[in-house]
C-alpha cells in the first residue's frame, strides 16, 4: 500500500490518496483485531500498535488520525475491560509515530535501522506501561504473559517493516528525484531559447536537439538527428574529434566554432561543452550562442581601429577640460616625432604655436554651445625638432563623453601644390600673352625677335640675345640680340663651352637643363657689364638643340626658382613652336626641291632640246641650292673636253667660254675622279683655280663641282658658284647631288632620244623603201597591175582621211596598201599571166593570194599592223567574198576603204582585155554594188569626194 498509494512523500497536502489510505489503514486494524490472542476477561493482544506507529512515522498525520479513529472506534465497539487501555495504545502509538516523524533529529535523512528499532523498543515500552491502565489486577496478569513478546518480538517487527518502508521511501524518492530531474531537464531541454544538442563523441552522431537548434539551423528535429556534427561544424573530422575529445575530458568547455545553417550561410557560434550521462552512456550536451554578430561587431572594431591606427591623417582625442591627449594614432606619432606615451602628456597647445589658451578657446566656443557640430581650419603643427608643417583640422565635440576628436590632414603637399599651382597659373598668363604675341608670325624670322622681345619684358630687362643653328654649317649664330649682348655677334667661340654643355645635356634628354652664371666669371670675358646674370634655356626637339634663349638679368633683380622655371617654359613652348616652324620650312624647301626635281623630270621628258633642258636643271638648282650662278660642261669623249653648254646667273660671258681637258681644273678633276669638289674660299684652292678670268669678271667667293654620271658613263659636270662663303654640309651636299643626277639624266635621255629618232627615221626609211621594192616586184610580175599600187595608195590614203582615220593607222594603211597584192608573188606565172580565161582550178588557186600575203607579212613585227588590206581587200559586204567569207563591219575599215578604191581604179583603167569604163559607168557600178560589194558608206564617201580627189583639189 505504501509503494502504491505513494502518499509518503514530506510535505504532501491533505489529499483524497491520504484520506483513502487512512480508511485502508482503519481496516487493517479492525482486521487485526478481528483476529488477536484473547487473554480473557476483555482483554486482546495484536499488532496494533506496530501498525500504527509505523503509520504515523511514515503515513504522517492524516492518514493515522482516519486509522486511529477507526481503530478506535472498532475496540470500543469490541467493548471489554481492556477497551480504555486498547484505545490509549491505539492513540499514544500513533501519536508518539507522529511526533516522532516531526520532531526526530535530522528529519531530512532517511530512517536508520538502528533507529527504527530504538523506535520500536520505545514505543512498546510505552504499551507494556499503559498496560498498568487495566483495571483491578488484570495487568498483573497479562503483563507476565506480554512482556518478552512485546520487547523483542514487536520492536524486531517493527524495525524490519520501518526498514523495508525506508528501503522502499529511498527507493522512491530516488526514481522521483530521477523523474523530477529529467523533467526540470526535459524542460530546459526545450523551453530553453540558447540553442542545444546532444552528441555522441564517439562519431559525432547528434542524438537529440532542442527546438532552438530547430530554429536555428533550419532543420526539423528527425534531420539534425540524422546528421552528424561534422556535417554542420565548418573543422574537419579529425579536428572535430580532437575537440569532442578535450570536452569529454574536462580539458575544455568553450569553443569559438563556424557553424553552417541549412541555407547555406555560415554563422560563428560559441560552445560551451560538457559530457552528461544519459541512459548509461556518455554523451555531450552542448550550449550554443550564436554570436555572428558579436564577431561581426568586434571585427568591425577592430578594423576600426586599425583604421584608425593605420589612417594616414592623425586622429587624436582629448579631454574637453584638461585638453590633454587620451588618444593618438600612430600617423601622429610619425608626423610629430614623438611616441604616444609623449603625446598623452601633452595638449593641443604644445603642438599648435599658433595658439594659446585664450584663443584656443574662442575656438572651441562654438562647439561647445552646440552652434556647430563640426569646426575645420588651418594652422601649423610643430614638430619634436621644432620644424612646422601645414595642417587642416577637423574638430568635433562629444559632450556626453567630455571628448575633443581631431582629424587632421597633413596639408604640405596641398599647400605646395597650390604654390605650383599659383605659379603655374601666373607662368600659363605670361605664356598666353607670349602665345598670343607671337600667333601672327609665320616664320621663324618673325617668330625669334617677337619672342626674344616679349620674354625680355616679362623679366624686365632689356638685354637678351638668340642664338640658332645654322642648318648649312652646324655653327651656333645670333640671329637677333638686344643691348649690349648684341655686341656679341660674331664672337661664337666665346659661347662654345656653353654650347657643348646644352648640347650634351639634350643627347641626354635633360629638357629642364638651365645654365645660369655670371659672365665675367664663366666667360672670361672682362668686357662684360659688371654684376649681370644670364639665364641661358636650350631650345630643342628631342635630343637635338638647335638653338638657345639668353636672358641677362641686370645687379639687384630678384632670381628666383620661379624665373628659372618661368624662362624653361617659355623655351619649352618656343621650342616647340620654333620646331615646327623649322619643320614647316624644312619641309617648305624639300617640298620645293622636290617640285623642283619634278619639274626637271617633266622638262627632261617633254623638252628634247638639251641646251634648253640644262638651262632649266641650272635655274632650279641656283634656287634650291641657295647660291647665285650654276653652270653645266658637257663631256666630249671624241677629244676628251668639258665645254660649256648651260648656265644660269652669270653677269658676263667668261663663263661661256669655257673648255677644259679631262682632269683640268676642279671641274676637269671632278670629273676625272668621279667626285665632288668644294671649295669655301677660291682664294684659297690649291691648285689655283684655273678660269682666273672668270673669278675677275663675276667675283666668286664659294666654289662646288659635281660629275654628272649615268649609268657609269660621264656625262659633264656640273659647277656651283656663290658671292659669300659657303657652309657646306651633309644636307646641301646631297641636294647638288641631287640636281647634278637629275642634269646627267636629262643629257643621257635626250642624246638617247636623238639617236632613237636619227636611227628610227633611218629605219622608217629603209622599210618603206623595201615596201615600195616589193611593190615594184609585184607590178612587174603583174603587168595588168603596173603603176596601179601607187594609184590606189593615193586615193586609199584620201577616203581613208575623210572617213575620220588619221595618226600613225594612215602609215599602217599606205603599207597594206602598197603590199595589198604581194600574196600574187606566190601565183604561177602561167596562171597569173595566162592570156585567156582562167579555169575553176586557176581561179581558185589566184583566190589564194590573201593567205599567202597572211602568212609572209604576219611574221614580221613591224608589218602586222599593215595585213588588214593584204589579208581582207577581197571580202564583200554581202559575205560572198574570200578568204574567210567575212559579212559587214566585220571586215576591217582600211579593207573596206580598199576594196571600193581598188575596183573603182581597175575599172576606169585600161586593161589587155578590155578598155577603162567611163567614170559615170563606174560610179553607177560602186552604186549598185553598195551594200552587196562594197560598204555603203564607204561608197558614199568616195563618191562625194572622188571628182575634188582627180581635179587635185
Amino acid at each position: 500500500m505504501y509503494e502504491t498509494i505513494g502518499i509518503h512523500r514530506r510535505g504532501s497536502r491533505p489529499n483524497l490518496a491520504q484520506i483513502f489510505s487512512g480508511f485502508l489503514l482503519g481496516i487493517i486494524c479492525i482486521a487485526l483485531m478481528s483476529n488477536p490472542l484473547d487473554m480473557g476477561e476483555g482483554v486482546i493482544f495484536d499488532t496494533r500498535s506496530v501498525l500504527l506507529s509505523l503509520s504515523g512515522l511514515f503515513f504522517g498525520v492524516l492518514p493515522t488520525s482516519i486509522a486511529v479513529l477507526i481503530a478506535s472506534g472498532f475496540r470500543m465497539y469490541l467493548g471489554g475491560a481492556g477497551s480504555f487501555t486498547g484505545v490509549s495504545v491505539i492513540l499514544t502509538t500513533a501519536a508518539l509515530g507522529v511526533f516522532w516523524r516531526h520532531y526526530r533529529p535530522r528529519s531530512r535523512e532517511n530512517y536508520s535501522l538502528k533507529e527504527l528499532l530504538l523506535f520500536g523498543v520505545i514505543i512498546h515500552l510505552v504499551m507494556l506501561l499503559l498496560m498498568f491502565t487495566l483495571p483491578g489486577n488484570l495487568s498483573a496478569r497479562i503483563l507476565p504473559q506480554i512482556t518478552l513478546p512485546v520487547m523483542t518480538l514487536y520492536p524486531l517487527a517493527t524495525a524490519l517493516l520501518g526498514w523495508l518502508m525506508t528501503i522502499q521511501q529511498v527507493r522512491r524518492q530516488t526514481e522521483e528525484s530521477l523523474r523530477e530531474s529529467e523533467e526540470i531537464y526535459r524542460s530546459l531541454f526545450a523551453n530553453n531559447h540558447a540553442v542545444m544538442l546532444l552528441i555522441n563523441p564517439q562519431d559525432g552522431q547528434i542524438v537529440d536537439a532542442n527546438p532552438a537548434a530547430e530554429q536555428f539551423y533550419g532543420w526539423e528535429r528527425q534531420i539534425l538527428l540524422q546528421k552528424k556534427i561534422a556535417q554542420i561544424n565548418t573543422l574537419t573530422e579529425e579536428e572535430i574529434k580532437a575537440e569532442m575529445a578535450k570536452a569529454k575530458a574536462y580539458q575544455r568547455n568553450h569553443f569559438l566554432f563556424r557553424h553552417r545553417l541549412a541555407n547555406g550561410e555560415i554563422r560563428h557560434v560559441e560552445v560551451y561543452s560538457g559530457p552528461i550521462r544519459v541512459a548509461g552512456r556518455t554523451l555531450l550536451y552542448s550550449i550554443i550562442h550564436d554570436i555572428t554578430q558579436s564577431v561581426e561587431a568586434e571585427q568591425e572594431r577592430n578594423l576600426l581601429t586599425n583604421v584608425i591606427t593605420a589612417s594616414l591623417n592623425e586622429i587624436y582625442l582629448f579631454d574637453a577640460q584638461t585638453l590633454r591627449f587620451k588618444f593618438v594614432n600612430q600617423s601622429a606619432c610619425r608626423n610629430l616625432q614623438r611616441s604616444v606615451e609623449e603625446l598623452k602628456q601633452l595638449t593641443p597647445l604644445d603642438l599648435k604655436p599658433a595658439f594659446d589658451r585664450q584663443s584656443f578657446e574662442q575656438l572651441l566656443l562654438p562647439l561647445r554651445s552646440g552652434e556647430k557640430d563640426q569646426i575645420v581650419f588651418e594652422t601649423f603643427h610643430r614638430r619634436a625638432d621644432g620644424s612646422d608643417y601645414p595642417i587642416e583640422v577637423h574638430l568635433q565635440y562629444f559632450k556626453n563623453e567630455g571628448l575633443f576628436l581631431a582629424v587632421i590632414n597633413d596639408i604640405s603637399e596641398r599647400k605646395r601644390a597650390e604654390k605650383a599651382l599659383h605659379q603655374r597659373l601666373r607662368e600659363l598668363e605670361t605664356l598666353s600673352r607670349l602665345s598670343a604675341a607671337l600667333r601672327e608670325a609665320e616664320t621663324s624670322a618673325e617668330f625669334l625677335p617677337v619672342l626674344l622681345d616679349e620674354t625680355l619684358s616679362i623679366f624686365d630687362t632689356p638685354a637678351g640675345a638668340i642664338w640658332v643653328q645654322d642648318a648649312h654649317s652646324a655653327q651656333f649664330r645670333m640671329v637677333v640680340g638686344r643691348a649690349w649682348l648684341q655686341e656679341l655677334n660674331g664672337k661664337a667661340e666665346l659661347w662654345k663651352p656653353i654650347w657643348d654643355k646644352l648640347s650634351l645635356d639634350a643627347q641626354h634628354r635633360l629638357t629642364t637643363s638651365l645654365l645660369v652664371f655670371k659672365p665675367t666669371e664663366q666667360l672670361g670675358e672682362s668686357t662684360f657689364p659688371q654684376g649681370w646674370r644670364l639665364l641661358c634655356s636650350p631650345l630643342q626637339a628631342e635630343t637635338e638643340l638647335f638653338g638657345v634663349l639668353t636672358i641677362a638679368v641686370p645687379p639687384g633683380h630678384r632670381l628666383g626658382d620661379e624665373h628659372t622655371h618661368l624662362l624653361t617654359s617659355i623655351a619649352d613652348m618656343s621650342s616647340s613652336t620654333l620646331h615646327r616652324m623649322r619643320l614647316h620650312e624644312e619641309t617648305l624647301r624639300r617640298t620645293r626641291q622636290l617640285q623642283s626635281l619634278r619639274s626637271i623630270d617633266n622638262v627632261i621628258t617633254n623638252l628634247f632640246d638639251l641646251r634648253m633642258a640644262l638651262e632649266f636643271v641650272c635655274n632650279q638648282a641656283s634656287d634650291q641650292l641657295g647660291v647665285d650662278a650654276v653652270g653645266i660642261l658637257i663631256y666630249s669623249p671624241l677629244d676628251y673636253t668639258l665645254k660649256y653648254i648651260a648656265g644660269y646667273g652669270f653677269r658676263g660671258q667668261e663663263y661661256s667660254r669655257s673648255m677644259l681637258r679631262l682632269g683640268e681644273g676642279q671641274a676637269g678633276t671632278a670629273a676625272e675622279e668621279r667626285r665632288i669638289i668644294q671649295l669655301v674660299d677660291l682664294a684659297k684652292a690649291r691648285p689655283p683655280f684655273s678660269r682666273q678670268g672668270l673669278l675677275d669678271e663675276e667675283k666668286f667667293v664659294s666654289y662646288a663641282a659635281a660629275p654628272l654620271l649615268s649609268k657609269g658613263q660621264l656625262k659633264g659636270v656640273l659647277e656651283v658658284f656663290h658671292r659669300s662663303p659657303l657652309q657646306f654640309n651633309t644636307e646641301w651636299t646631297e641636294t647638288l647631288q641631287a640636281f647634278a643626277l637629275q642634269a646627267a639624266i636629262a643629257m643621257d635621255n635626250i642624246q638617247m632620244l636623238e639617236n632613237l629618232q636619227r636611227l628610227n627615221a633611218e629605219l622608217m626609211l629603209a622599210y618603206d623603201a623595201t615596201i615600195e621594192g616589193w611593190s615594184k616586184a609585184v607590178e612587174l610580175k603583174d603587168r595588168e597591175t603596173q603603176e596601179h599600187s601607187q594609184r590606189v595608195v593615193d586615193l586609199t590614203l584620201k577616203v581613208a582621211q575623210a572617213m575620220g582615220v588619221e595618226g600613225e593607222s594612215l602609215i599602217h594603211l599606205r603599207r597594206g596598201a602598197l603590199l595589198h597584192d604581194i600574196g600574187k608573188m606566190g601565183i604561177p606565172d602561167s596562171i597569173l599571166l595566162k592570156p585567156g580565161t582562167l579555169d575553176e582550178e586557176e581561179w581558185e588557186e589566184v583566190k589564194k593570194h590573201p593567205r599567202y600575203a597572211f602568212e609572209w607579212l604576219s611574221a614580221i613585227t613591224y608589218l602586222r599592223p599593215a595585213l588588214d588590206i593584204p589579208y581582207s581587200h577581197h571580202e564583200k559586204w554581202d559575205g560572198s567574198g574570200y578568204p574567210l567569207g567575212l559579212k559587214g563591219v566585220e571586215i576591217p575599215l582600211a579593207a573596206r576603204i580598199f576594196a571600193v578604191v581598188d575596183v573603182w581604179d581597175a575599172l576606169t583603167s585600161d586593161r589587155p582585155y578590155r578598155k577603162a569604163w567611163s567614170r559615170e559607168e563606174a560610179k553607177k557600178y560602186l552604186r549598185e554594188q553598195a551594200g552587196k560589194h562594197f560598204d555603203p558608206e564607204v561608197v558614199k564617201v568616195f563618191l562625194e569626194n572622188i571628182d575634188q580627189w582627180e581635179r587635185g583639189i
